[in-house]
């Protein structure tokens, strides 16, 4: 009963390999996806004030249908 339990090196990698993907999915994506969404969200912030500046220019080509 307290005798030693020999596992195989690949399986302690399988093993590790899934435990290291559910600490990064359950931890570290969502901070990870919240960082960069607010980054895209003040880029895009910045792009629509340029746009919206740039479409109400004289300069701007009209589109002829």
């Amino acid at each position: 009963m307290f005798r030693a339990v020999e596992v195989p090196l690949w399986l302690l990698v399988l093993i590790l390999g899934f435990a290291g993907v559910t600490f990064a999915s359950h931890f570290l994506f969502p901070s990870v996806r919240w960082f960069f969404r607010k980054r895209a969200e003040r880029a895009l912030a910045r792009l629509n004030a340029g746009w919206t500046a740039r479409s109400s220019c004289s300069s701007w080509p009209a589109v002829r249908t």
